[in-house]
């Protein structure tokens, strides 16, 4: 008994289905991993009593990967900046560690002036200078009062 039209037609395109010529090296494509995380910079500053604040908020976004400067702006007492500094080079999370830096030579800041983006820039380039694999620049201050 012959096959109804739309039966042949799906018999013929079967069989011509199987001998369609596949090219032999053809191999699926390695699996690519997802990209790397990106890298990041930040400037983390405060000013007189920010001290503790600034060193919970590294400590909060620390990772290796990552790259830090501090500041501490030149109202803050040199005993709190040198608490800072102490803190930075003897806290198990960060000793030793070279991605960490505070600018020793403090700064004035202030909101309403150029000093803010001096400061920033100041940062940057310190960054740059030292580890220019970063991929963003993040500033942050940490302002209690």
């Amino acid at each position: 008994m012959p096959l109804p039209p739309f039966l042949s037609s799906f018999s013929s395109s079967a069989a011509a289905a199987s001998t369609l010529f596949v090219e032999p090296k053809l191999r699926p494509l390695p699996f690519s991993p997802l990209p790397a995380s990106p890298s990041l910079a930040y400037l983390i500053s405060g000013f007189s009593g920010d001290g503790g604040a600034l060193l919970r908020a590294l400590l909060t976004l620390y990772h290796p990967r990552n790259r830090y400067v501090v500041h501490l702006d030149l109202d803050s007492p040199a005993a709190e900046r040198d608490a800072l500094r102490d803190s930075l080079t003897r806290h198990p999370v960060l000793a030793g560690r070279r991605n960490v830096k505070m600018i020793f030579k403090a700064n004035l800041v202030t909101y309403r002036g150029p000093t803010m983006v001096a400061n920033t820039l100041h940062a940057a380039a310190m960054l740059l200078r030292d580890t220019p694999d970063w991929d963003w620049f993040i500033n942050l201050s940490v302002i209690l009062g």
